[in-house]
Order: C-alpha cells, then sequence, then structure tokens
C-alpha cells in the first residue's frame, strides 16, 4: 500500500481458493452418498450390489465435485469483483 499521511494501514493478506481440494471434498461427499444410498436404498434383484455401489458411487462423485466446482467458482467471482472494486476505490482516490 501507498504511504499516506504518516500512518501505515495494515495490509490484509489473502489466500486463494484451493480448487483441487474443493473438487475432491465434493467428489468424496457424493461417494458417500452414493454409497449410504446403495446400503440403504431398496434391493429390486435386477443388478448387483456392486453395480449399485459402483453406479452411485460414481453419480455421486461427478454431481459433487460438480456442485463443489460451481461453489469455487462463485468464490472466485466474488474475490475478482471484490478487487476490481478496491483498484477502482484506489483510482478515484489518487486521482483526487
Amino acid at each position: 500500500m501507498a504511504y499516506r499521511g504518516g500512518m501505515s494501514q495494515p495490509q490484509k493478506i489473502r489466500r486463494a481458493a484451493n480448487i483441487p481440494a474443493f473438487l475432491l471434498t465434493g467428489g468424496v461427499v457424493g461417494l458417500v452418498l452414493g454409497v449410504l444410498a446403495t446400503v440403504l436404498g431398496n434391493d429390486d434383484g435386477r443388478y448387483s450390489t456392486a453395480a449399485a455401489l459402483g453406479f452411485f458411487g460414481l453419480i455421486g462423485t461427478a454431481f459433487g465435485a460438480a456442485l463443489k466446482a460451481q461453489h469455487c467458482s462463485r468464490l472466485l467471482s466474488r474475490q475478482r469483483l471484490q478487487k476490481a472494486r478496491q483498484r477502482e476505490i484506489e483510482k478515484v482516490a489518487f486521482n483526487h
């Protein structure tokens, strides 16, 4: 930050979102929900338990990762918007 009138202002430390961790967390949560759907669901005998577990696990993982990716993109866009606003405020403040 720029030096202004004898007082220095503390800088904020911002951390970037850890995208792989978001996706992995969403995938694991989706996998757990898929396994629970298989174990607690009604067994009609058309498919083996392993096939149902694989199907619901895969679908749950995909949906969980997709939801977390959407959440992460919202966080990133919010951070970019805040930075753009901050730059505009600094630009206006230095021009006056």
